[in-house]
């Protein structure tokens, strides 16, 4: 065997092990070690980890004074399988700094013998960066992700699945931290360098892809997710299968995604597929069918198919009533999902029994003070509030908000659905202080939980400078929005289709001033972002158009608007873009 040079003497670890003296170079030998290892398995399939560490210690110490001056490959492998061992069980242990420090020396170890085994290198990395990942050590973390970046790329180039996997990790932690860029790029090459090492089917592509998808969405990017669900979902239906879990949901994510995006045509295509898979897999009558029957329904409803909707939803409501009974919370579900499709139509008279029951229902069997309560609640103020029954809508609301504040916190999703609700009863009376004043906790709430650097902050902001800007308080509207332009900008992008929200209700409160000359930048500004994003013919683009055509006929430049209106009558021609 060759021979190596003696390594330094850093790889002891007589500093953090009280183990054998001096003598115990003439005290062990391997075969004398090899008891002390299976005395240690014992203990550790005991889980007496004390005994465990102590054991594993006089090993680790032991085999690191058998190393002399010069010493083969296999001593050193020997050290280093000795401390791997010792520093798990000081993990489970406990023993969190003792453990990723003893791996760091392993680490040492091996980056010595790279050149003869790389894989342990990396194989030893991985798991120090789990342990820096779980006391959400970000630093470390990166630096650590980066020496696997080197070492798979000197391995096998840009071939190596270990590259691919940890420019994946690093892009974890790059989205963390709002780095949306550099975790794009690194994703795009992990997702190449599977392509061509693994083959455009591979399930670590799946991986990549969602990884991607979920940067994408966290900067409201739907233009860019689209195409890659698409994706997943065919590598899914050829490794899976068409029923499989995994391609189910693909095919709900899509179709969530193409309704987000008012393509609701292609988005009950996908449901239905869910349903059909559903039926063949647990039988027509399957309460397991519910979600998807709820959702396709929802389609329908969109679609203003109303009868379809109302179908689809008395049959999970008969469905619901047949598995769990009929005061059942699972039916109570379904009361509150067949009101929704009354209230769509404006058959509140038909909504408010539905919901009344549904709310009784809830309470009797899940408690006054349960979330779904609050969700019934709500769900019946709502009704009243269309029907102007603001004296009973309102302590509804206020009872909802108080059962959310106590189950989920005062600054959880819920308690933000029961202020969004008051806001609306309360602006749908004028009533201004009042929704100025929970617009306001709403941004509070914002700020803690997400901070006021991120979108949804943003979205926060533009809903009160909305609400200012139908008060004609214009310069407290322009200051929220020129802030939460400046929020999207940093956070999603200068191209965003947020951003082009914004833009617009600035522009629109320069407009209400007779501030066309400032106006108008915005509005184009917001026309090329989203027929850059939408398309030409989106909804939105339209109406982007429409704006631009309004504020150059306000200042006089005919030429312009005409040219606009043009495009306007084209495009309401050719009918809403399909993708």
């Amino acid at each position: 065997m060759k021979r190596l040079p003696a390594l330094v003497s850093a790889f002891l670890i007589l500093s953090c092990a009280a183990g054998p003296s001096a003598s115990a170079k003439e005290a062990y030998d391997e075969d004398s070690i090899k008891p002390l290892e299976a005395l240690a398995a014992d203990y550790e399939a005991d889980k007496d980890y004390a005994r465990a560490e102590d054991v594993l210690r006089k090993i680790a110490a032991a085999r690191t004074l058998l190393v002399g001056e010069s010493v083969t490959e296999k001593d050193y492998s020997d050290v280093a399988a000795s401390l791997r061992d010792l520093a798990r069980i000081y993990a489970l242990n406990g023993k969190r700094r003792d453990s990723k420090r003893v791996l760091t020396r392993v680490i040492e170890i091996d980056e010595k013998l790279a050149g003869r085994n790389p894989e342990i290198v990396i194989s030893d990395i991985k798991d120090l960066i789990s342990m820096y990942e779980e006391d959400d050590d970000r630093q470390n973390s990166e630096a650590l992700y980066k020496r696997i970046i080197v070492l798979a790329g000197g391995m096998g180039g840009d071939g190596d699945p270990d590259h691919a996997a940890a420019l994946n990790g690093l892009a974890g932690l790059y989205r963390s931290r709002e780095r949306y860029q550099e975790a794009e790029d690194l994703l795009k090459k992990a997702i190449d360098i599977t392509e061509k090492t693994a083959g455009s089917d591979d399930q670590a592509l799946i991986i990549y892809i969602n990884n991607l998808v979920a940067i994408y969405s966290s900067q409201r990017k739907y233009k860019e997710i689209v195409p890659l669900l698409e994706r997943m979902l065919d590598i899914d239906v050829k490794i899976t299968g068409e029923d499989s879990p995994e391609t189910l949901i693909d095919l709900n994510n899509l179709a969530f995604l193409y309704a987000s995006q008012g393509e609701y045509d292609k988005a009950a295509l996908n449901y239905m597929k869910v349903l059909k898979a559903g039926e063949r897999k647990f039988g027509v009558d399957s309460p397991e069918l519910s979600k998807s029957l709820n959702n396709l329904a929802s389609m329908h409803l969109h679609k203003k198919e109303y009868a379809s909707a109302e179908g689809l939803l008395k049959r999970a409501l008969e469905i619901n009533v047949k598995a769990a009974g009929p005061d059942s919370p699972s039916c109570a579900e379904s009361l509150n999902n067949l009101a929704t499709a009354y209230s769509y139509q404006g058959k509140y008279a038909d909504a408010e029994p539905l919901l009344v029951r549904a709310l009784n229902i809830d309470r009797k069997t899940l408690g006054p003070e349960h979330a779904d309560v609050a969700t019934d609640l709500s769900n019946l103020a709502t009704v009243y509030s269309c029907q102007g029954r603001y004296a009973e809508a309102e302590p509804l609301l206020y009872a909802a908000l108080a059962i959310d504040e106590k189950a989920s916190g005062e600054d959880s999703p819920g308690v933000v659905n029961d202020l969004t609700a008051l806001i609306a009863a309360y602006e749908a009376q004028e009533k201004y202080p009042e929704t100025e004043f929970f617009y306001k906790r709403i941004i509070a709430i914002m700020g803690r939980t997400v901070g006021s650097a991120h979108p949804d902050f943003a979205a926060a902001l533009n809903a009160l400078a909305s609400s200012y800007r139908i008060q004609k308080l214009y310069e407290d509207s322009e200051e929220l929005l020129k802030k939460a332009i400046e929020i999207a900008e940093n956070s999603l992008g200068p191209d965003n289709v947020i951003m082009a929200t914004y833009m617009n209700n600035l522009a629109a409160a320069y407009s209400y001033q007779g501030r066309y000359s400032e106006a108008e930048p915005l509005f184009e500004k917001a026309l090329a972002i989203d027929e850059r994003a939408l398309g030409p013919n989106d909804a939105s683009t339209l109406t982007d158009l429409s704006n631009l055509f309004t504020v150059y006929t306000l200042q006089g430049k005919h030429a312009e608007a005409e040219e606009i209106n043009k495009k306007i009558l084209g495009r309401n021609e050719k009918g809403p873009e399909q993708n």
